[in-house]
């Protein structure tokens, strides 16, 4: 399930990646994967990362940190 993945993160139990706008979370306890399409507007980024519940973004101008419902 981890082909094709980017800005990968580990996190307790669980591999958080991301695919063109898509945001990726495998549970390694359930084995089971959970895909969330991004908003438009989270774009323009240089890297991104999601841990500890955040989506952090880093921008040109500076960090956006954005809480992961």
């Amino acid at each position: 399930p981890f082909k094709n993945w980017n800005n990968i993160a580990i996190n307790n139990n669980n591999i958080y990646g991301f695919t063109n706008d898509t945001l990726i979370c495998y549970h390694l306890e359930s084995l089971s994967l959970q895909e969330y399409k991004l908003p438009s507007e989270i774009n323009n980024f240089k890297s991104i990362k999601a841990v500890n519940g955040n989506l952090y973004l880093l921008k040109k101008d500076g960090l956006e940190i954005y809480q992961i419902k």
